[in-house]
Parts: structure tokens; C-alpha cells; sequence
């Protein structure tokens, strides 16, 4: 069994550390905010967005931490240094994911789970953001208490300082205990808050509020109607489904075969671990209920639990049938079950690869276009010019200038109030920014909703064109360029 799990564990690192490599390329716009806010505290510039100003738009404390040491390290290498973060965070989910699964369901529910995890496309968007490192420590943490150790409550402080929202695996983990030994596990809280304070403590002194600008301003779109309300958070999970599975027919065939039976062995096992599932189902409740937009950040939990059920659920079909198949040979039948088990397996890593490799395709390059303005931007224009776009994060740490944001994430809190009483919001009258990039085929949600197309014609003159995407110029003001 130990040999095993050591020729398995071996196969997950070589097959992450092959997937790492061959996408590291690959950055989310959303990831490139907390670098800009780790660039702009690592030199002094202040814990923001915009350098100066006391907007908190980092949501993930302990990802900008790492992302202000990687730029006090290696300032030519964060977005390398945060990509190897992201890969090693997922392949220490893996290990603990098959270490753990095998000693309570079976070896092959541990590998598959591992694997799955791995290559899963909503987990994979995520590189440079906080949601692997989020995830690797929500199982550490419920491995930890499951085994009693000291080190729980450091874990779970660290858990929310990843992201605010890991308070509700706390909250579930603390409650279970409390249930089980009608006791209050005081170590615990004690580590959690040992943890925490110190950054409450800073967060109340320099934001004046312990919560996040970007949760007010998330509401507000959600309130706006330009996501379709609350619908739109299940269109998201929805559309984050079928990135996973391509066709319905497959879904309903692995969720009815194989999830189904997987999460119900899950729920039978004597662990906190079972708790996981109604984490994961607790927290997108709870997010649902709060308004937000279907971004597939927060449906990571429930793909956690997906990948861990559907990888138990492959060990659960195969027993299932051994079963039922009569033979004389037992051999002879342990092979066959054990051959449709791999099957199962590389059946499943094809679809989902095949996929995710599929929804990671465009991002270098749209992510490359914006580096691109940015460094132009950077070179053209006067330091005091203020720039504006619906994608902030690239755009902002590349050029170093003041980005005027129009759902208020990362600067102009003041935007939200208009997009949450589904005012109709001007951009270009509100923010009037000095260059404004837009696509030549604006976006039906997310930009020509929000643009008088009078005021862009007569105050507004085309500079520059990079691809898809096109440079405004505001002539009623002093020319920006540095020339």
C-alpha cells in the first residue's frame, strides 16, 4: 500500500509539474490586481490599486503577501514566481487528496481525484489567484482537525486571510466540534485569531473597515441588472458545468454513475472531511444570496467536491460491479474490473484535458494585448493620465497610471451606489478619464451598456488600435502624450 501511494503520488507530481510548465503562459486579468497592489506596497506606494489611495480591491490577504515578497525577491519574475505558487499549491492538494482518500475509500479514488483536481478547467482559470492556495489549505485545515492537530487553528486563520469567505469552513469545522465534545475548541480559535487580528487590526486602521471594497462593489452588479440578477449566478455555475463536461448527455451520464456515488461514500465517511460537500453547497448559498455576479471563482468549492466524489465514485462503480459479475476465476475477474477502472480513468482525463486545455487557449494572448497598452501607455502619456477600461488588472501594473474602474472593484467606490439602484451609469461623464480602451465590437454587458455613444463620438478621438481592442483619447482636455 505505502509503495503505491508512493508510484501514484510520483505520477501526480510529474504529470503537475508537466501541466504547470506547459501553461505558464497562462495569467488571469483578475490575477495581475493583487499583483499591482503587492507592486505598489512592496515600494512604498501604499496597500492599493491606484498608488495613494485606501481602496482595499485585494479580497485575498495572504496571496498579496506572497505576491509583495516575490516582488522584494524576484521584481523580474513575480508573474513566474505566483504561476509556481498556483502549481505547487494544486499538486500539494493532490498529494493530500490521494493520501488521504486512499486510507479512507481506496487508493484509486485518491489517484483519480488527484488527477482530476489537476487538470479540472475552473481550477485551472485560477492560476495566479488566490482559489488554488484557498482550496489547499480548506482540506489541510479539515485534515488538521480531523487529526487534532496544534497547527489547526493557525491553518484555518490562514485559510480566511486567503479569503474572507474560508470563515464559513471555520464556523462549520468550530461547530461540529463544539456539537461532538460540548466544548468550545479553544486552541483553535486561539490559533485562528493569532492569525488574524493583526490584519484586522491594520485593515480596520488603513481601510477603516475590516470587509473588502470589491464585496460592495460585486453586490452592486449583481443589483445592477446588467448580470441578470440572481439568475446570473446560477448561469455561471451552469456555464462553469459545461466547461467541465462539453456535452450534457456526458454530464447526466458521470453525475448520475459516478458523482452521485462517489458523494455519497464521501458523506459516509466518519471524518470531518464529510463536511466539505456541505461547505462547498453553503457557500455558494450564501453568495447567491448576496446578489453577486456568477463569477467561477466562487463555484471552486463545489468542483473541490465534484473532483472528490466523481474520483470515489469511479472506486464505488468499480466495486459495485465486481460484485454483481460472477466468476470462477477470481483473478481473471479482478483484472477485468481493474481494466474498466482505468478506462473509467482515461476516458475521464481526455474529456476533461481536451477541455481544459481548450479554455485556456485565448487567455495568453488577450492577456498579452493588454501588456502590450499597458507598457505603450506607460511610455506615451503623462504620469497624472487616467485610464479606463471594464478589464483593470494587466492594464493597471503594466502602465502605472490611475485606473478609473466602472464597476468601482479597484478605484471610484462612489460607482457602485449607481450601478446598485440600476441607475444607468455614464461612463464617460462620471469617471471622464483621459484615455478610455474599449473593444471595436464592444461587449452587450459589460460595455455598451454603459457608454453614451454622443459623448464618445464628440469628446473622444481614436489614438491607437491593438487588435481587438481600441485607444480613446479625451480632446477636451490638454493633450496626454509625453511629447
Amino acid at each position: 500500500m505505502k509503495h503505491r501511494l508512493i508510484y501514484l503520488g510520483l505520477i501526480l507530481v510529474i504529470f503537475g509539474g508537466f501541466q504547470g510548465y506547459t501553461n505558464r503562459e497562462y495569467y488571469t486579468d483578475d490575477a495581475y490586481i493583487v499583483l499591482t497592489v503587492a507592486k505598489n506596497a512592496a515600494t512604498g506606494q501604499g496597500w492599493a490599486f491606484n498608488k495613494g489611495e485606501r481602496i482595499n480591491s485585494s479580497t485575498y490577504a495572504l496571496n498579496t503577501f506572497v505576491a509583495i515578497i516575490a516582488h522584494w525577491l524576484f521584481p523580474s519574475h513575480v508573474t513566474d514566481f505566483m504561476h509556481v505558487v498556483s502549481n505547487l499549491a494544486l499538486l500539494a492538494m493532490a498529494l493530500m487528496l490521494l493520501h488521504f482518500l486512499s486510507k479512507r475509500v481506496g487508493s484509486l479514488a485518491g489517484f483519480v481525484c488527484g488527477l482530476l483536481f489537476l487538470i479540472d478547467p475552473v481550477i485551472r482559470q485560477s492560476f495566479g489567484m488566490e482559489t488554488p492556495l484557498f482550496l489547499a489549505l480548506a482540506v489541510a485545515s479539515t485534515i488538521s482537525f480531523d487529526r487534532d492537530s496544534k497547527f489547526t487553528g493557525l491553518l484555518l486563520g490562514l485559510l480566511i486571510l486567503a479569503r474572507p469567505d474560508g470563515v464559513l469552513l471555520a464556523g462549520i469545522l468550530i461547530a461540529v466540534r463544539l456539537y461532538k465534545k460540548r466544548k468550545l475548541p479553544w486552541m483553535e480559535i486561539a490559533g485562528l485569531l493569532l492569525v488574524l487580528v493583526p490584519w484586522l487590526f491594520f485593515s480596520t486602521i488603513y481601510f477603516h473597515s475590516v470587509v473588502p471594497h470589491t464585496l460592495q462593489a460585486k453586490i452592486a452588479q449583481g443589483a445592477s441588472g446588467l448580470w441578470s440578477g440572481p439568475i446570473s449566478f446560477f448561469g455561471g455555475f451552469i456555464h462553469s458545468l459545461q466547461l467541465y463536461f462539453h456535452e450534457p448527455v456526458l454530464a447526466a451520464l458521470i453525475l448520475v454513475f459516478l458523482a452521485i456515488p462517489g458523494g455519497l461514500t464521501l458523506l459516509g465517511i466518519h471524518s470531518y472531511f464529510r463536511w466539505l460537500p456541505v461547505w462547498a453547497a453553503f457557500h455558494m448559498g450564501v453568495y447567491f444570496l448576496l446578489g453577486v455576479p456568477g463569477y467561477f471563482w466562487y463555484f471552486a468549492p463545489a468542483f473541490l467536491v465534484m473532483d472528490m466524489a466523481i474520483g470515489t465514485g469511479v472506486l464505488a462503480l468499480s466495486k459495485f460491479v465486481q460484485k454483481k459479475i460472477p466468476s470462477t476465476n477470481k483473478l481473471i475477474r479482478n483484472i477485468g474490473i481493474s481494466a474498466a477502472a482505468v478506462a473509467m480513468t482515461a476516458l475521464l482525463f481526455m474529456i476533461v484535458w481536451n477541455v481544459s486545455s481548450t479554455v485556456l487557449m485565448d487567455a495568453p494572448e488577450r492577456i498579452g494585448t493588454y501588456r502590450e497598452i499597458g507598457r505603450w501607455i506607460n511610455s506615451n502619456t503623462r504620469p497624472e493620465v487616467t485610464v479606463s477600461s471594464v478589464e483593470v488588472g494587466a492594464l493597471g501594473y503594466f502602465s502605472e497610471r490611475r485606473i478609473l474602474c466602472p464597476y468601482g472593484l479597484v478605484s471610484n467606490p462612489e460607482v457602485a451606489k449607481y450601478l446598485k439602484i440600476g441607475t444607468s451609469l455614464d461612463w464617460l461623464g462620471l469617471l471622464k478619464p483621459d484615455i478610455l480602451i474599449l473593444r471595436q465590437k464592444m461587449w452587450d454587458r459589460n460595455e455598451a451598456p454603459l457608454v453614451d455613444q454622443e459623448k464618445l463620438e464628440t469628446r473622444y478621438r481614436t489614438i491607437k488600435t491593438f487588435g481587438s481592442l481600441v485607444l480613446y483619447e479625451r480632446i477636451d482636455e490638454k493633450p496626454i502624450s509625453t511629447d
